[in-house]
């Protein structure tokens, strides 16, 4: 039994016992004033009849009948109508707060102090248990689509939303300075800093980082949408349990930018292998603690550059280096319906490559994704010699991904390829709250 239905039984005995007592008392104050009136019917003096007693606090005062031999009549304390063995009971998981509410509940009424309803005397003393994550919920209203449709996103108490845009570092991937940084307070985007974000992962251990890096053809204002669609889908709809989350939305410069889809898409595929340097810079920047990274599309590409050069500055360095240690497998990675770049999959298709810095890699593939299909056609044009497609290359250990898990879920989401709908797959919500508890449980 929980504490609420506790509470809730706890109130409904008293009530129904409140009000018996009362009844009670109502049924016999009125036989003894119909005593008292047929005493009076038959001569007796009135004075004789009914003699003044004073006023008792508690106790409920009504005429003493001593003419006909009547005994007087006293409603008795509260406490008293109580029986033993209600008052004995010891609920399951019943708690000392418990045992302190019925005792002063008992007091007031006991008290003779007027109560409007029985719940009055409850709702004085009452105080339940302290409250870990109490407050309101955030919402924030944007656009969801290109049509102009907006809707109302919920941010749960124990989460946080931040926004790291590095936009403006297309054409200087490693200015720091460039880099800006949002997080959502009152309902509302607060200008903040790396320095503030790397505390808050470093201090507030309550919650586990996850960094979600956005595809293709996505702007500033729906790269924000697309990340409370991937928020809302798998941490508020969604009733696996899990670890609060500190979400950070990762956005780049991806909007479409040449007329043709095909060169549209190299040319993205390449600032994407470029923006890894900004990624490393800010995972950098959050410390040693263990991170989720999270990559929809062409987001993938950007990880996985950020983790080739981590990769190659631990060669450089060597395997002394600290900074290198410190963050020895630090990142769980999940990749999502993943589109690379061709000169990347040149470039990796005959090597095998250890991570260093990878815990465990989760991908979501969908052997149906129409999009999907396209960047492998875009490959094998570009790169003919490339044997085979992205499960070929984690199967020969040519990606930092560590150890790696496939999940298959054609069979639960349509052709389209949005984070939307993958989102609402089963299989990629647990297997993301599983990420999370990952995260947490390695700190």
């Amino acid at each position: 039994m929980t504490y609420g239905k506790t509470n809730n039984w706890f109130r409904v005995c008293l009530s129904v016992r409140f009000q018996a007592a009362v009844a009670m008392a109502t049924v016999c104050a009125f036989v003894s004033h119909a005593l008292v009136d047929a005493n009076l019917a038959h001569g007796q003096s009135p004075i004789s009849v009914i003699q003044s007693e004073p006023e008792v606090p508690g106790e409920f005062q009504t005429p003493n009948v001593t003419a006909a031999g009547v005994q007087p009549f006293q409603l008795a304390p509260f406490s008293e109508l109580v029986s033993d063995d209600y008052q004995g009971i010891q609920m399951e998981d019943a708690s000392v707060d418990d045992v302190v509410m019925e005792a002063n509940v008992i007091d007031v009424l006991d008290s003779g102090l007027p109560i409007s309803s029985p719940f009055e005397a409850l709702d004085t003393s009452f105080e339940g248990p302290p409250c870990t994550f109490c407050a309101m919920p955030q919402t924030l209203e944007i656009r969801k689509n290109v049509l102009g449709c907006r809707g109302c996103y919920q941010i749960l108490p124990q989460d946080e939303i931040w926004v790291v845009s590095v936009r403006g570092c297309s054409c200087d991937p490693e200015n720091a300075d460039l880099i800006k940084v949002q997080k959502l307070e009152n309902n509302s985007w607060q200008s903040s800093d790396l320095n503030a974000l790397s505390n808050s992962h470093q201090t507030d251990t309550s919650r586990a980082t996850m960094v979600y890096v956005h595809g293709n053809q996505t702007n500033y204002e729906f790269g924000i949408t697309r990340g409370f669609q991937f928020y809302d889908n798998l941490f508020v709809n969604n009733p696996c349990p899990r670890t609060p989350v500190r979400l950070v939305l990762w956005l780049w410069e991806s909007e479409r930018e040449l007329p043709r889809l095909y060169s549209d898409y190299l040319f993205k595929s390449r600032r994407a292998m470029t923006m890894g340097k900004t990624l490393t810079k800010t995972l950098n920047s959050l410390g040693n603690r263990q991170v989720a990274i999270v990559g929809f599309s062409l987001g993938a590409q950007v990880v996985l550059s950020s983790l080739e050069q981590m990769e190659r500055a631990q060669m450089e360095f060597g395997c002394d280096c600290e900074a290198a240690m410190d963050q020895k497998q630090k990142f769980n990675v999940v990749l999502i319906a993943p589109a690379l770049d061709p000169n990347y999959v040149c470039d990796v298709s005959d090597r095998f490559i250890e991570s260093s810095f990878v815990s465990r890699s989760s991908i979501i593939v969908n052997s149906d994704d129409r999009a999907v299909k396209a960047m492998r056609f875009v490959i094998r044009h570009e790169c003919p010699e490339a044997r085979g497609g992205f499960a070929e290359l984690v199967r020969c250990n040519s990606l930092p991904l560590g150890k790696t898990q496939f999940f298959e879920v054609s069979q639960e989401i349509s052709r389209k390829h949005a984070i939307r709908r993958y989102t609402k797959s089963p299989t990629v919500q647990r297997e993301m709250c599983a990420v999370l508890g990952r995260t947490a449980a390695a700190f």
